[in-house]
């Protein structure tokens, strides 16, 4: 979804800062410690400047795609904020006008007569346009301005910010619901074999081979097995209601989707990656934006004690005439006012400290956020590196776990072990092909989080 051509606030902000300045403080960023990040990597091209804010797109998923965007369209407090940063832009616009001349204009006409005496009637006319027009002296207005574009540059950040976190809320979803798919299916092969062992286990107490407690646990398999799959199959639809609902559809509407969690591509992450990538954070953005306006803000407050001077320009006709001669006799005038506020000193200082703890305060709130921004991408980092680890140990795992169940199935069958050993045995093989899912989506959630966390891959 489009927002708004760029152009168009690099406009307003080039505008904002026209004028006079020379009496404007200079933005100076906060004294940041710099930072190299440790244990992962970054997208690449990060370094160049290409990061994409679609980050959706680097998993090569038409249907997740397709699902994003289609939420991004939907999506009211998307929509909402892509509004707000409209309006602050109109705002922007509006500001933007304070330094041209106001016109205004007036025409009217009318006619007297004695109530005394029958003389004739006689008509009058006035008219008048008048241009008004505040010199930017020690640069107020320009100040004025470039605190209102800088707001606007703000709330575009915050739409951009919610485009982000929408699109993570429907990849999160997105690899849940595939993830469910695929354990239904893995709960369903396992049911298949454990009816079958069911069954021969039901032949073989019939037959007198085993007793009836190792019939009864083959019963409790085949009943966990099915309370397993109705259970994912709950969290399966509710998954596909919450989806539904970022697309403004009705809760059993069917996901399109890639089938399983297997097939979903996993990109690469190249070695890399310095504090300087928080400068594609959209929230990082927003917060030293409203930094510089609050500092632009208080230029304004003190700038407002300074005199100003407006120029009134008039041409006004008209008289006690004909009316004929409405137009025939016009008048010019011009009139300059030097306004002195610093009169008012006390309530004029009150709002410039005001100013400068709304400074302040942006500020330390700016500071606070890059920090908190490099502990998510570093926490991102590890997270990715970890998950990928641990996906490789999982894998060897399961290769013991089975090689562990063929061999209680040959004791078993030799009678050296109990049937719930070889139970346990089984469990413990499912519950690590479960792990191997369940860790296929956090390395999933956790390669979303670190595009989060940098504005993009």
């Amino acid at each position: 979804m489009k927002i708004f051509t760029e152009a168009l606030l690099a406009s307003f902000i080039a505008a904002a800062v026209s004028g006079c300045t020379a009496l404007h403080s200079s933005y100076e960023r906060p004294e940041l410690t710099e930072y190299a990040f440790t244990h992962g990597g970054q997208p690449a091209g990060a370094e160049k400047g290409e990061i994409n804010p679609d980050f959706w797109l680097a998993f090569n998923d038409p249907y997740l795609t397709a699902l994003t965007e289609e939420a991004l369209a939907a999506r009211n407090d998307y929509r909402q904020a892509v509004l707000t940063a409209r309006k602050a832009l109109k705002e922007a616009e509006i500001t933007d006008t304070n330094m041209i001349p106001t016109v205004d204009a007036s025409l009217g006409s009318g006619a007297s007569r004695p109530l005394r005496h029958g003389s004739h009637s006689s008509l009058y006319g006035k008219s008048g346009i008048s241009v008004s027009y505040e010199a930017d002296l020690f640069g107020r207005l320009s100040a004025e301005r470039k605190a209102q574009a800088l707001s606007a540059e703000a709330a575009l950040q915050d739409a951009r910010a919610a485009r982000l976190s929408i699109a993570g809320t429907v990849a999160k979803l997105y690899w849940s619901l595939l993830y469910y798919q695929d354990a239904i299916k893995l709960y369903r092969e396992n049911l298949e074999s454990s009816m079958a062992r069911m069954k021969l286990m039901q032949l073989r107490y019939d037959s007198g081979k085993i007793s009836e407690l190792d019939l009864s646990e083959s019963r409790v398999e085949v009943v966990t097995m099915l309370s397993q799959i109705q259970d994912n199959e709950t969290k399966l639809r509710n998954t596909i209601s919450a989806i539904n609902v970022l697309r403004n559809r009705v809760p059993d509407t069917p996901v399109e989707n890639r089938g399983t969690l297997e097939d979903v591509f996993l990109p690469e992450i190249n070695p890399g990656l310095s504090g300087d990538v928080l400068r594609f954070r959209p929230d990082m953005a927003a917060q030293e934006a409203r930094l510089r306006a609050a500092l632009a803000s208080k230029d304004k407050a003190r700038l407002d004690m300074y005199p100003r001077l407006s120029l009134t320009l008039g041409v006004s006709a008209g008289g006690s005439t004909n009316i004929v001669d409405f137009f025939r006799n016009p008048a010019g005038s011009i009139a300059g006012m030097l306004a002195f506020p610093f009169l008012n000193y006390y309530q004029n200082s009150l709002r410039v400290d005001l100013a400068e703890l709304s400074r302040d305060s942006a500020e330390v709130s700016f500071v606070y956020k890059y920090y908190n921004a490099l502990s998510e991408v570093q926490q991102a980092l590890n997270n990715a590196a970890w998950f990928r680890q641990q996906h490789e140990y999982e894998r060897m795992q399961l290769d013991l776990r089975r090689k562990n169940e063929e061999m209680y199935q040959t004791r078993y069958a030799n009678g050296k072990v109990s049937f719930k050993d070889l139970l346990e045995a089984r469990v413990a093989r499912r519950n690590t092909e479960l792990a191997i899912l369940s860790n296929k989506e956090s390395i999933l959630n956790s390669l979303k989080d670190l595009a989060m966390t940098m504005g993009g891959f």
